[in-house]
């Protein structure tokens, strides 16, 4: 029934553009220059409808009420009377596009809050569970521990392990990125044509722009399981134990660097 609410409401928000945007050309037609444009009249009635047929849908699924017909009704017809009302405001004076940019700045605002307060929710979280964690275990333990067994029996924290096993994956993964990098630069500046150009530069901006966690997952799922049948399919003995997936992941991760 999300999927019917949702219709419902985007439904409502095209009928309130138009009904609001014909009667502000009507209106302009009639009695002259308006404050806003009939454009803005159709965008601020439209907004109006999003968040009024939002706000219902949430209380909704709050009550636990989206699984029969009464959310998607109500919060379309609610939509409707939202912004049918601010297009019956229409007016020489109405200062629509002012009311707009208002609204969506009061969005904008909430937005970069509940940025800035999952942040520090998240900053919270990690100093309790941190404050937590060495009211058990000491600092020293865990800065100078030398095995690192969290389900062990007893469980060992050491950090050491843990420096000593990044620090090898990026000395690899610089290793085979620094060469594959800079030639592919080289090429990209110096000997790609304009159409390569064209299609290589955006190709490796989006490849920038994913995600390490997801490039990581794709890696130990996918890419170190090819990197070991491809071994193995040559009549090379490819290590599975702990020290393999740390060269396999070096090697995925200095790939990764590239773009």
């Amino acid at each position: 029934m999300m999927l019917v609410s949702l219709l419902a409401i985007v439904a409502a928000m095209a009928i309130v553009y138009l009904f609001a945007r014909g009667r502000a050309t009507r209106l302009h037609a009639a009695v002259g220059r308006l404050h806003s444009t009939p454009h803005y009249h159709g965008l601020l009635a439209t907004a109006a409808a999003l968040l009024a047929g939002i706000t219902v849908t949430i209380a909704a699924l709050a009550a636990r009420q989206s699984s029969n017909w009464i959310a998607p009704g109500l919060a379309a017809s609610l939509a409707l009377a939202a912004g049918l009302f601010l297009a019956s405001r229409a007016g020489k004076s109405f200062r629509a596009r002012s009311y707009f940019e208002s609204l969506i700045l009061a969005c904008l605002i909430a937005a970069s809050a509940v940025a800035v307060l999952t942040t520090a929710g998240i900053f919270a979280s990690v100093a309790f569970e941190s404050w937590a964690f060495f009211g058990e275990v000491g600092i020293a333990d865990f800065l100078f521990g030398t095995k690192w067994s969290p389900t062990g029996t007893p469980p060992n924290f050491g950090f050491l392990p843990l420096l000593t096993g990044t620090l090898l994956i990026t000395a690899i993964a610089i290793l085979v990125a620094t060469p594959i990098g800079l030639l592919s630069a080289i090429y990209m500046a110096e000997y790609a044509s304009s159409a390569m150009r064209a299609v290589l530069k955006p190709v490796l901006e989006m490849l920038a722009g994913i995600p390490t966690v997801v490039l990581g997952f794709f890696a130990a799922l996918t890419a170190a399981p090819a990197i070991r049948h491809l071994g193995e399919s040559i009549g090379l003995s490819v290590a599975s134990d702990e020290d393999g997936s740390r060269r396999r992941g070096a090697q995925c991760f200095g790939i990764e660097m590239n773009p």
